[in-house]
């Protein structure tokens, strides 16, 4: 079976993020920028969907992340494939 895909671009950060969406609609991979959280633990945000969520600890994050992800899409349209980009700030005195 061949399924085209067509690229979807986000930028975040000066960087290129790439995504596909495949021609059923359903996406192939959805990004996730992944901060600590000022209380403690992770907050992770998707690229070009509004899907936010938090976890203590990597294992609750992964579980909360995926669960967002099977509330947001109908069933066969989400993606395949989550991808974490993780960002740590860090700021220097100068």
């Amino acid at each position: 079976m061949n399924i085209h895909t067509s690229v979807l671009l986000f930028y975040n950060h000066e960087e290129m993020w790439l995504t596909g969406a495949t021609a059923g609609g359903g996406m192939t991979e959805l990004i996730f920028v992944v901060e600590d959280a000022p209380e403690g633990g992770y907050a992770a945000k998707a690229l070009g969907e509004s899907i936010f969520t938090q976890g203590e600890d990597l294992e609750s994050l992964h579980k909360n992340i995926r669960e967002a992800v099977a509330c947001h899409f109908d069933e066969g349209k989400g993606p395949s494939i989550l991808r974490l980009h993780f960002v740590k700030e860090e700021v220097l005195a100068v």
